[in-house]
């Protein structure tokens, strides 16, 4: 009885800070946002907490996000529209968001009935775009901005630190300690796993941090490194571009340790996606960019990434065969490719859907590991869960969100809202290519922390230079 007062008292709480105080709650949220699962996981095994207590204390993410939304709502409304003022400028694809979400509304007229897999198939889908209102609602100005960016990455140096320790010094079980487990598979309602092993020894167990698993860890460290490259070339100052450098580097290690291959391939997509636009906006005639900083920033870049490859090359030749368990990974490879083969096949012959939860996590969570559909691609579950319709309208608001972001560089002229603006795009890129082989989108730390910096750095432009709601 205790605990469930306890926990009354802080949902109180957390409900009065947001409707005060929305700005320093996102803050608060953000930051602990990837240390999430390790707090959890150290308070059911401090405690004794049982499966439903762990549930409860779980959600408290979703119940931060269920206040700001409160808040943002009534934002919404107390705006008086008689004086022209718009609490929100709705862009085309907001409006596809809400479609996208009426269909997955819909598909519950033939397809999942039972209300908790409902309810976390909506958790898994569309709770990063209610992150996204929020912050296009907040509306914050340079300066809270740049508190917010120095907040996750402050949260994002915690994660690292601890990453390279259990790289390097920690044993393979130390987590063991604060209430994790060995197991070959998780499944819900378990103990996180402590480690994953590539082959047959420990000697290289896949490495996990704060997160709840090597690719959420991974996806959480490429959204990072995208950022501190947009520094890199944003930013003003010579130390700001050498620390962000320098602490690229530094996530090499831990990013390697992971030996998540889509990962890799997220970041190596952003990479040349930035490398492109360097180069266009050299030697554009119609926007000419700074020929000096780009060219100086292009070249950091360019020495980074020979540094990580020649890094990824040495690591790789102290042992051999390493390479060949990390990436060929056959009981992986396999069941990866089987997975989205199954996913491939029940689009096609359900062009329809099977219904909001059918997929995915949330299916795991709702109908029990037997009965789950795990297709190992968030697009694949779109389509799944809501059919054609639902995956193309998906993937047009994604694209679209990258195209607006990679635009909206152009116009502005604070340095924050442009380090943001061409992260979030390297970010949504990253993620998005990782999606194609991994249900990344419902890694939270890495969706809620993106898409809440694309809807504060696509918050109305006039309204930026004010005072928000602190």
């Amino acid at each position: 009885m205790l605990f469930y007062i306890i926990i009354a008292l802080i949902g109180i709480a957390i409900l009065m800070l947001a409707l005060k105080k929305p700005f320093l709650t996102l803050l608060i949220f953000l930051f602990l946002l990837p240390l999430n699962a390790f707090i959890i996981t150290y308070a059911k095994h401090l405690f004794d907490l049982d499966s439903t207590q762990r549930l409860i204390l779980t959600l408290w993410k979703e119940w931060v996000v269920i206040t700001l939304l409160i808040w943002a709502v009534w934002q919404f409304i107390k705006t008086p529209k008689h004086k022209n003022i718009k609490t929100i400028q709705l862009f085309w694809f907001d409006y596809l968001i809400f479609g996208l979400f009426l269909l997955a509304l819909l598909t519950i007229i033939w397809g999942v009935k039972d209300p908790k897999t409902i309810l976390f198939g909506l958790r898994y889908d569309f709770e990063f775009f209610a992150i996204y209102f929020i912050g296009r609602i907040l509306r914050p100005n340079p300066r809270q901005l740049k508190i917010a960016f120095l907040t996750i990455l402050s949260s994002s140096l915690i994660v690292v630190i601890f990453a390279i320790l259990q790289a390097t010094l920690f044993p393979w079980d130390f987590l063991n300690r604060f209430g994790y487990t060995y197991a070959f598979e998780w499944t819900p309602w378990a103990d996180l796993q402590s480690s994953q092993i590539v082959g047959e020894t420990r000697e290289f167990s896949r490495i996990i941090s704060t997160l709840s698993g090597p690719n959420q860890l991974s996806s959480y460290l490429v959204l990072i490194s995208v950022f501190l490259l947009s520094i890199i070339l944003f930013a003003k100052k010579i130390i700001f571009k050498a620390g962000a450098g320098f602490y690229f580097l530094i996530i090499l290690l831990p990013l390697y340790r992971t030996y998540s291959r889509s990962a890799w391939l997220g970041l190596c997509s952003a990479i040349l996606v930035l490398m492109i636009y360097l180069l266009i906006r050299i030697f554009s005639k119609k926007q000419p960019a700074p020929k000096s900083n780009f060219l100086l920033s292009f070249a950091v870049i360019f020495f980074i990434v020979l540094t990580a490859i020649t890094a990824f090359i040495y690591l790789n030749s102290i042992n051999s065969d390493l390479i060949s368990k990390m990436i060929l990974r056959g009981f992986s490879t396999s069941n990866h490719q089987e997975a989205l083969k199954r996913g491939v096949e029940l689009v096609k012959d359900h062009p329809l859907g099977l219904g909001i939860g059918s997929a995915g996590p949330a299916s795991q969570w709702g109908l029990g590991l037997e009965n789950s559909v795990i297709t190992e691609s968030s697009f694949l579950q779109i389509g799944v869960e809501m059919g054609v319709l639902g995956l193309i309208g998906f993937l047009v608001i994604i694209i679209a969100l990258i195209i607006k972001t990679f635009r909206e560089i152009l116009k502005q002229k604070e340095e924050i809202f442009k380090i943001l603006l061409l992260g979030s795009t390297l970010g949504l890129i990253a993620l998005s290519t990782n999606a194609l082989f991994l249900h990344s989108f419902a890694d939270t730390a890495t969706s809620f922390t993106l898409f809440a910096l694309i809807g504060i750095s696509l918050s109305k432009p006039d309204l930026r230079g004010s005072k928000a709601n602190e």
